[in-house]
């Protein structure tokens, strides 16, 4: 952050050259008829002015520079920062689409809590690319589809207090939509991690 100084180097600039001048001409008058004084007072003067008239620029073009490179530094470092936690964010990510596309073990529960977490925690805003975030949305979403309808496969098939017929029927019908879920979850998880892998590799 800038902080912007109370004097601006013009000014200071002509504040010194006026004290010079100012010291330069009482002393100009208690010794005017010394001509060897007088002679070495101007090479002086002359001397002070120019170092002045030239130092105080080139000091504060100096540190003008050393201000700039030390906020290039910090906005670098900020940008890294960001970046690594972008990537840290994606990989885990896709550890979770990839146990979705190949759950463990024929586990038939799919996995969102790290997206859940993730998304409520603000992490997502790290996700800076829009097309990226889109697609990994979608895949959510289409886990989330086919969680209900697995678990509404599950319901139906362990009813006991259900007659035969309407459970076969409603059976049937849920494993049609779990099997044209399952196409587009695919997909959609497929698609998400190629995108990812874009990203970071």
């Amino acid at each position: 952050m800038k902080t912007r100084t109370p004097w601006s180097p013009i000014l200071v600039l002509l504040l010194v050259l006026g004290l010079l001048f100012y010291l330069g001409y009482i002393s100009l008058n208690e010794r005017i008829n010394d001509g060897q004084f007088l002679n070495s007072f101007l090479s002086d003067l002359w001397a002070t002015m120019a170092g002045v008239i030239v130092g105080i620029p080139v000091a504060l073009f100096i540190g003008h520079l050393q201000q700039k490179a030390l906020e290039n530094a910090d906005s670098r470092r900020q940008i890294r920062e960001a970046e690594e936690r972008t990537a840290r964010i994606l990989r885990l990510v896709r550890a979770e689409l990839a146990y979705n596309l190949n759950p463990v073990g024929g586990n038939v529960k799919l996995k969102d809590e790290m997206w859940q977490t993730l998304s409520d925690g603000g992490e997502l805003k790290y996700i800076e690319t829009l097309e990226l975030l889109d697609t990994i949305s979608t895949a959510y979403y289409h886990i989330r589809v086919a969680s209900i309808l697995r678990q509404k496969f599950y319901e139906a098939d362990h009813n006991p207090t259900m007659p035969s017929g309407p459970v076969k029927a409603a059976r049937d019908r849920i494993l049609q939509d779990v099997s044209e879920q399952e196409d587009s979850l695919r997909r959609a998880i497929e698609e998400a991690l190629k995108q990812i892998s874009k990203h970071i590799g």
